[in-house]
């Protein structure tokens, strides 16, 4: 009985290996002719502390090289706003992976580091996560969220909305 029991687990475990690595494969296929492409986005950053909360408007542009169908690497400039006194922007790297759902919308999610600036810099861990839909092949629209590890005890995150275009 242990031994049925096992190689229906191991069964079981090579055939959930196997459906893994069959969504995978097309992430690890051929990018596209041109893997270049500009994006940018708006939206509202909360800056939230012991101080208590703060919103401000926040604006990116981003230069992002597509290293296959559902992997992407970016390099952000953001601005911040100003939350009190201080004006804070960054400067961020992020690897970004996208996940079809159906027909042209997808999710996407992303985990960087970023330099911000404010007053001094700080380096910090940066992730997001959102839905985009690809109006057209050369033109992505997006929705989402991210967030900046504290900056001396101030947790920052963002909403924002915004567009990619593949040259």
């Amino acid at each position: 009985m242990t031994l049925t029991f096992r190689t229906r687990h191991l069964q079981r475990s090579l055939a959930l290996a196997t459906a893994l690595l069959g969504t995978a494969a097309p992430a690890l296929a051929a990018p596209p002719a041109n893997p270049w492409y500009l994006a940018g986005d708006v939206g509202i950053a909360n800056f939230s502390g012991s101080g208590g909360d703060d919103d401000d408007s926040t604006f990116s542009v981003a230069l992002g090289w597509q290293l296959a169908p559902q992997v992407a690497a970016e390099l952000t400039y953001r601005d911040l706003g100003r939350p009190g006194s201080v004006s804070v922007s960054a400067l961020q790297a992020s690897a970004v992976g996208t996940l079809p759902l159906q027909g042209l919308l997808g999710a996407y999610g992303r985990l960087g580091l970023a330099r911000i600036d404010a007053e001094q810099a700080y380096w910090r861990l940066a992730f997001g996560f959102g839905a985009q839909y690809d109006w057209t092949p050369q033109l992505r629209v997006r929705a989402g969220y991210e967030r900046y590890g504290k900056v001396e005890g101030v947790s920052t995150g963002l909403w924002t909305v915004g567009t990619a275009w593949r040259f």
